[in-house]
């Protein structure tokens, strides 16, 4: 069974604490949603994701907005895409597997810029770890992009020239966006 890990002093955390009662509630229910990933990451569509509760959309967008000004969720409405960003600090990969694992994940989540800052986090999280899990990333995570990532149908170079100006927001150097981009051009 797949599970997510909410540690207790949550309740210590100040941005968590300053969380209107919603606030909170929908943190929790990404935190543990269905279709999240091991990355902390997933897709969805945030009237979807009203829905699913039962909420009003405006109720929802409320709540939600509070957690993307206190960067405790990211979102790309257009890719219908969230992601938790300290997810993988509190859920940290139990061993070398689930970092392997965690390219599979990835494949399944929409190209978009908030995908490639994800990569970026976890490459530099990797590297916090001994060297047996930054062993167990694949090649190609390491160096910016899992390959088999499912292409959008875009004019290939308009798309080349968004994903430049997207990847060049994360740390990755112009070799690594080379490196992506041929991939992406096979």
């Amino acid at each position: 069974a797949r599970y997510t890990k909410v540690e207790r002093r949550i309740w210590n955390d100040e941005k968590f604490m300053a969380l209107s009662d919603l606030g909170k509630l929908v943190f929790f229910f990404l935190m543990t949603h269905p279709q999240q990933t091991a990355v902390g990451a997933f897709r969805a569509s945030v009237p979807g994701l009203a829905c699913e509760i039962g909420w009003p959309i405006e109720t929802f967008e409320k709540s939600l907005s509070e957690l993307t000004a206190k960067d405790m969720v990211r979102v790309d409405r257009s890719a219908c895409f969230l992601v938790l960003p300290n997810f993988i600090k509190h859920n940290p990969p139990e061993n070398p597997n689930v970092v392997i694992a965690w390219s599979k994940s990835i494949e399944l989540l929409p190209e978009c810029r908030l995908l490639y800052e994800l990569v970026d986090n976890i490459r530099q999280f990797i590297k916090t770890l001994p060297e047996s899990f930054q062993k167990g990333l694949p090649e190609p995570f390491r160096k910016g992009m899992p390959k088999g990532m499912p292409k959008q149908k875009q004019e290939q170079e308009q798309k080349n020239k968004q994903k430049q100006k997207q990847l060049q927001v994360t740390n990755l150097t112009q070799e690594e966006i080379d490196e992506f981009n041929a991939i992406f051009a096979q």
